[in-house]
Order: C-alpha cells, then sequence, then structure tokens
C-alpha cells in the first residue's frame, strides 16, 4: 500500500505500483489498476475544494492515508487513534505531517515528497 501511494504521489494515473489483490467496494471486486483510478479521482477532488496554492489539496489525503499505513505497521510509533483524530479534524490548521525519530526512512521520504509537491 505505501508503494502504491508513493506512486499514485509522484506518477498519478501512470502509477505502475499496483496493489496486486483485488479490493471489494460496494460489493464490486476492483484490480489494482481500478482501485488506483478511484483512489486518483477521490484525492483529485481535494484540490477542487481546497486548491493548493492556498490549502493543501491532495496532498492532505495522501499525508493521512500514509501515516494510516504507518500505523498499521508501525502502531508503536503512531497510534491508530491519532491517525483518525487527524484525518477527521475539521477546523484549523490541518495538523502536520508525521514525524519520528525512529520512522523508516522510506515513509520519512514519502511524506517529505508529498510536502512538497507543486502547488499548481
Amino acid at each position: 500500500m505505501h508503494r502504491a501511494l508513493r506512486g499514485l504521489s509522484t506518477e498519478g494515473l501512470d502509477n505502475i505500483n499496483l496493489l496486486d489483490f483485488p479490493f471489494l467496494i460496494n460489493h464490486r471486486f476492483l484490480d489494482g489498476s481500478q482501485f488506483n483510478t478511484l483512489l486518483y479521482w477521490l484525492i483529485l477532488q481535494e484540490d477542487i475544494n481546497y486548491p493548493r496554492n492556498r490549502y493543501m489539496g491532495v496532498r492532505m489525503p495522501l499525508t493521512r492515508y500514509v501515516e494510516a499505513v504507518i500505523s498499521a505497521r508501525h502502531p508503536g510509533l503512531l497510534p491508530l487513534n491519532v491517525v483518525v483524530a487527524n484525518a477527521t479534524r475539521r477546523y484549523g490548521r490541518p495538523t502536520p505531517r508525521f514525524t519520528h525519530p525512529e520512522l523508516p526512512q522510506a515513509y520519512d521520504e514519502t511524506l517529505t515528497s508529498i510536502q512538497n509537491m507543486p502547488t499548481h
């Protein structure tokens, strides 16, 4: 999931890091490519509601999804309740991305890449 999210954040629909197992969504199985397309358009909606030139846009859901993966893989570093609280926060500035001295480098690089996405 981490590689798929990183690829989606850098390559968009050209992402080749597809998940290799089907997802059941609304009584329909989606393969990796279909899931990538669905997630791409869901995330892109954030650029419409919260344009990147003034807000986080697509960076917000991508950041929160990667944090959810970190929580699943390393719950001692990032508890799930913190991820949920950050994702459901409604007012004020968003909680900054997760950082921790013991955060594996691959996750830190992905979060940094998302944080530094172009604002146009």
